[in-house]
């Protein structure tokens, strides 16, 4: 069973704990030409592509807003996010939806006594699974009000689909939330047009996540409700951290229905007595909610993180019970005395290494941030029958992104390293695709130019590999 790594571990609870980031100061860019979206991917397309910035005004025509804020905006519809949730697939431990449904030889190993009907049509996967499909995207939480420079305002998403973490972060003034509310409330969300000012989050925050998602939100100036009628298709993926008896850390998330009378609790219910307490026998450390405490035992519930309460001394504590090492107990207290002042940064753990034996008798120092995708490249490589030349080439590449991945941050790391694996194995096939091999070469070229001098042998690397496969 896959389980996440300390690293992993310790990345779940700062993106938590990085959180009120949200409230900080704002970086204005220079205006760009205004913009309007009727989709979500067309709207995060020019956003990766830094196509739209900074201090632009935009239209999103149609969406659904929803009071659930994307807990990692804008992954889902990376080439990272992608590819962990295609990875996650490997973990279901039970698939409700395929005729005569079978529990996995894992699900009965864990839970003996599982009885597939009170399953129902639900995908279950393990908790590596889960931390897989969180780490590519999937997950929503919902805040209390925030005062900033305009004054008070609720972090929410707009989405076209209606599935809350696809869509794009927004601030709604209180005054607009007002007026829709009750809506909210009863149906889950409003389809609306609205147009507002492109913002980045604290800057401190826009630094450590890197370029593949600058982090930006939609400052709502106008609101147009459209066509009335409960909106059909929504859908919201709450993620939380859970702790089983043995020390180890896993993630886990439940889908939900806003607007649907009792759906959310019934999504925390499974939650808590299934899957965390049942299936694992765990109990949950992080949640998802500011506005209603669902678990009262959470170590680093949302409350605590958003209002800067939780103990330092404690939070330590709690670290190191939890196995994660000096250097993430260090990361973890270091987040939570920021968030006494409301100005909590992700703080990088790229720099810290893992030994990878990459031959007989050689070996490489990665960042842990990229060190499985640097592993498995290399395995890839190694095991291939491709043209020597090109292997070497493949080869001083991996080493080259290895070290490049310590200047950036462990999201823009991992990036890289997604890119890399795709590639390796792409290239290395009796007949690469070009389309595929292609997207991941121009995706690490981007990367590079923006590195300097350290992104030029990735540069010189993936012009000479370009020139070897067909």
């Amino acid at each position: 069973m896959l389980r996440l790594s300390p690293g992993q571990v310790g990345e779940l609870l700062v993106s938590q704990l990085s959180m009120p980031g949200y409230l900080g100061a704002l970086q204005p860019l220079e205006p760009v030409a205004d913009r309007t979206y009727g989709s979500n991917e067309d709207l995060w397309g020019d956003v990766l592509a830094s196509r739209v910035r900074a201090s632009g005004v935009v239209r999103l025509e149609g969406f659904l807003l929803s009071e659930w804020l994307p807990f990692s905006a804008g992954t889902f519809h990376t080439s990272y996010g992608r590819s962990q949730r295609a990875d996650a697939q490997r973990e279901v431990l039970y698939d409700g939806s395929l005729p005569d449904p079978q529990p996995s030889p894992e699900l009965l190993e864990l839970d003996p006594g599982v009885d597939p009907s009170e399953l129902g049509v639900t995908k279950v996967y393990s908790s590596g699974g889960k931390g897989g499909m969180i780490a590519g995207g999937i997950g929503s939480i919902r805040l209390k009000p925030r005062r900033i420079d305009v004054g008070e305002v609720w972090f929410m998403s707009a989405s076209s689909t209606g599935v809350a973490h696809e869509g794009f972060p927004v601030a709604v003034p209180t005054d607009v939330y007002a007026q829709h509310s009750d809506e909210l409330a009863q149906d889950g969300a409003v389809r609306c047009t609205v147009t507002g000012e492109l913002r980045f989050v604290d800057n401190s925050m826009r630094v450590t996540f890197g370029a593949s998602v600058p982090q930006l939100y939609l400052l709502v100036r106008e609101l147009h409700r459209e066509r009335r009628g409960s909106p059909d298709g929504l859908q919201v993926s709450v993620p939380i951290s859970f702790e089983r008896d043995d020390g180890t850390v896993h993630a886990a998330y439940a889908n939900f229905r806003p607007g649907e009378r009792g759906s959310l609790e019934r999504a925390v219910e499974w939650l808590a007595e299934t899957y965390v307490k049942r299936i694992y026998q765990g109990r949950v450390i992080t949640d998802f909610d500011e506005q209603t405490r669902w678990f009262d035992d959470a170590d680093f519930s949302l409350e605590r993180v958003m209002t800067g309460s939780l103990d330092a001394r404690r939070a330590g504590g709690i670290a190191e019970r939890l196995r994660l090492g000096q250097f993430m107990t260090n990361v973890i207290i270091k987040n939570v005395e920021l968030n006494g002042t409301l100005t909590a940064g992700r703080i990088e753990t790229v720099n810290q290494d893992r030994v990878i034996q990459i031959g007989p008798g050689a070996q490489i120092n990665a960042p842990i941030a990229i060190a499985d995708s640097i592993e498995g490249s290399f395995n890839t490589i190694a095991a291939s029958s491709a043209d020597d030349d090109l292997k070497r080439m493949l080869e001083s590449l991996t080493k080259a992104v290895a070290e490049a991945a310590r200047s950036v941050s462990p999201e823009q790391a991992a990036t890289m390293g997604s890119d890399l694996q795709t590639l390796a194995a792409e290239a290395t096939r009796t007949e690469p695709r070009r389309k595929w091999y292609a997207l991941s070469l121009e995706s690490l070229r981007e990367t590079a130019q923006t590195l300097g001098e350290i992104g030029a042998p990735i540069l010189t690397l993936t012009a000479k590999i370009a020139e070897l496969l067909p």
